[in-house]
């Protein structure tokens, strides 16, 4: 039996290059299912997998939530919309690593089981996001790119059956750094014609740019200058101060060592000192990339975690089973 992640990975694979036929992995189909969809001008397909009879979702593809800038798909958005669809569902807005210069919203690895896990168990809209790459992206440019995605889904998700009023932010890596601004300071979201009322919650999986003072390695080269203000401006954690509407945070990282744990616990730190709730989790059997790629799978416990957190903040649909209980 194919893991979810391979079924996506297959079906990605072949959405992209156009094919409108059942995909077959080793004897397990997801079938694109055309009769009766519903009329919609946006670009979508109707999914069913075989192998969990309960999961079907549409994934809308390709929407544009810029209009200004030069490359479409470059400021684009996917929608995962259960199917049938819900009332008032919950929306998960994720925005993925590759330092500003690869990956993308389709990108396999970086969805794993999420698109199936939040659309069927958690009863969410998943909604994967690319923004501005190196050199037009980087800060702020990529940083106002999320803010901007999330304007959109604020002010269409409704027609997809999402709640506006519940709209989680949820990065890896060097996504932290702009989703961890746009949840922190304001200005990037009041560029967009919205505020930081519209998050309900932040996940931070696995980056060490919360605290970008003093940056090394490919980050280097996403600011301007090494100019000190800069740097510390475009640090999520120098932005957390008492009165401002920061969301609850969770935070989730590998137990390979090295800065990320530090500025993880040091972030949540600073939240929980500044009056907001914030929990930093170090997932030891994880490494950078498994403790993203494994969020959905059943029973995992950066699962369990997540689900939790969801819980907590009013968003998950339905408690954790008992599958899915603490060992």
């Amino acid at each position: 039996m194919k893991s979810a992640d391979t079924l996506l990975r297959a079906t990605w694979h072949s959405m992209r290059h156009g094919a409108a036929a059942a995909l077959a992995v080793c004897g397990v189909a997801m079938i694109p299912v055309m009769a009766g969809a519903h009329d919609d001008a946006q670009r979508h397909t109707h999914l069913t997998m075989t192998n969990q009879p309960r999961t079907a979702m549409t994934w809308y593809r390709d929407i544009v939530y810029d209009a200004t800038y030069k490359d479409p798909e470059r400021v684009s958005l996917d929608l995962y919309v259960p199917d049938p669809v819900r009332e008032r569902m919950p929306v998960v807005l994720f925005v993925h690593g590759g330092g500003f210069r690869s990956s993308d919203k389709s990108y396999y690895k970086d969805l794993g089981s999420k698109p199936d896990w939040l659309t069927r168990d958690i009863g969410a809209i998943f909604v994967p996001i690319n923004f501005r790459f190196l050199p037009d992206g980087g800060y702020p440019n990529s940083v106002q790119d999320v803010a901007n995605a999330l304007a959109w889904v604020h002010q269409n998700i409704a027609k997809y059956g999402g709640d506006p009023n519940r709209i989680v932010l949820f990065a890896h890596a060097t996504g932290i750094l702009s989703a961890g601004l746009v949840a922190t300071d304001e200005q990037f979201l009041t560029r967009a014609g919205k505020s930081l009322d519209l998050l309900k919650g932040f996940i931070g999986v696995d980056g060490a740019f919360f605290d970008n003072t003093n940056p090394g390695g490919g980050v280097r080269n996403v600011f301007a200058s090494t100019d000190a203000t800069l740097l510390r401006n475009g640090s999520p954690i120098h932005q957390i101060t008492p009165g401002k509407r920061i969301p609850p945070a969770l935070i989730l990282y590998g137990g390979q060592g090295g800065a990320v744990g530090p500025q993880s616990e040091a972030f949540a730190a600073a939240m929980r000192d500044k009056g907001f709730k914030a929990t930093a989790i170090e997932m030891y059997s994880k490494d950078h990339f498994t403790v993203n790629e494994d969020i959905g799978v059943p029973g995992d416990e950066t699962t369990i975690a997540v689900t939790r957190f969801l819980q907590e903040i009013g968003v998950a649909a339905k408690p954790v089973s008992q599958g899915n209980a603490a060992r």
